[in-house]
């Protein structure tokens, strides 16, 4: 179902309607858009989610995000690790609300 080309598809519409230019990068670099990526250390999916992070920021996100914001509002209801809209667009928001550090790669992707 979750094809390469789709996720880069997913990546780049979640990276245009967020206005979050790391996504594409962040997603290559981190999973090479492999939705079924597990690193070592337990990091999950095509943004290589840890699941405290993940959660951590999912909880954030319930209590801060815009309900009514055309994209924050799709995640309305449950947001579920590894499910790659949920996951790129939490990450999106949580680029938009500056915990892009979280990610390993962000310096080299915040550069371009």
């Amino acid at each position: 179902m979750w094809g390469r080309e789709t996720l880069i598809a997913l990546t780049l519409w979640v990276q245009v309607a967020t206005g979050t230019p790391q996504m594409h990068c962040i997603a290559q670099r981190e999973s090479n858009f492999d939705v079924n990526a597990i690193s070592s250390a337990g990091a999950v999916g095509v943004v290589q989610w840890l699941p405290s992070t993940h959660g951590w920021l999912a909880q954030l996100f319930r209590k801060r995000a815009d309900a009514q914001h055309p994209v924050w509002g799709l995640l309305g209801g449950e947001i579920v690790l590894g499910n790659p809209v949920h996951d790129l667009i939490l990450a999106a928001w949580a680029i938009e609300q500056g915990y892009g550090r979280h990610w390993s790669t962000w310096r080299g992707c915040n550069e371009r």
